[in-house]
C-alpha cells in the first residue's frame, strides 16, 4: 500500500463503509445487500464510499486505498479454473461502489430486461449493467483462489500484498424445481486449494 498517497488524499471515514452479506444457499441475501449498497441513501447513513465483500472472502491486508478512487464502481477481472480461464468480465466477490440513486433506479428498471446467466445472477447482471465503465482493480484486490491453479508463479507473486483471497464454495443449481449441488471438477479444485491456503494463512 502506498502510504504516502493516503496522507495526501483526504478521506472521510465516517461516509465510508465495509459491507457484506452473510453466506447462504441462495442468491437472494447477497443480491439484495447489493442492492442496497448501490443506493445512494444506504440505509440512511449518508454513506458516499463502499466496499462490499462477499461472505466467502477473508481479508489479509489493509485496503484503506480503496476509498479514495475517484471512480463510482471497481471490481477485479475474473478468474475461472476451467474454461474460460483469466476473462474480462470481473467478479463481484468484491466491489468498490459510490452509491447512487440514479444508478439504482436504472438497475431495477433493466433487471427483467437484461439478457444475462441467471444462475450467475448479481454478477452476470453488474457484468451487463456495468461491464464497460467498471475500472479493473488488480488482482490483490480479489485474490480469487482459481489464480492458484491457472497461474502458480502469479499466485505467489501476489502473496505479499494481497489483500483478500476469494474462496468460493459449491454452487447450488435449480434445475426444473429441483435443487442439485454443481461440484465438479472446479468446484473440487477451489475446495482444496481453499483448505491448503487456509492452513497457510
Amino acid at each position: 500500500m502506498d502510504e504516502e498517497f493516503l496522507r495526501r488524499v483526504p478521506m472521510n471515514w465516517s461516509d465510508s463503509a465495509i459491507v457484506t452479506s452473510m453466506y447462504n444457499d441462495a442468491f437472494a441475501v447477497p443480491i439484495a445487500t447489493l442492492g442496497h449498497t448501490l443506493n445512494k441513501d444506504f440505509a440512511g447513513l449518508g454513506i458516499k464510499a463502499l466496499v462490499y465483500l462477499d461472505a466467502d472472502t477473508l481479508v489479509r491486508n489493509n485496503f484503506d486505498e480503496l476509498f479514495a478512487l475517484p471512480f463510482n464502481f471497481a471490481a477485479v477481472p475474473d478468474v475461472y479454473i476451467d474454461t474460460p480461464g483469466f476473462t474480462v468480465d470481473f467478479n463481484a466477490g468484491v466491489l468498490f461502489v459510490r452509491p447512487s440513486t440514479t444508478a439504482f433506479h436504472d438497475l431495477v428498471a433493466h433487471i427483467n430486461k437484461a439478457k444475462y446467466s441467471h444462475w450467475e445472477a448479481a454478477q452476470a447482471f453488474l457484468n451487463v449493467f456495468y461491464g464497460v465503465d467498471t475500472v479493473r482493480l488488480p488482482y490483490v484486490y480479489n485474490g480469487n483462489i482459481a489464480i492458484k491453479r491457472r497461474n502458480p508463479r502469479l499466485w505467489e507473486g501476489l502473496q505479499d500484498e494481497l489483500r483478500h483471497i476469494h474462496f468460493f464454495p459449491r454452487q447450488t443449481i435449480v434445475e426444473g424445481g429441483l435443487r442439485r449441488d454443481r461440484v465438479g471438477l472446479h468446484a473440487r479444485q477451489c475446495s482444496t486449494a481453499g483448505e491448503r491456503l487456509g492452513r497457510r494463512v
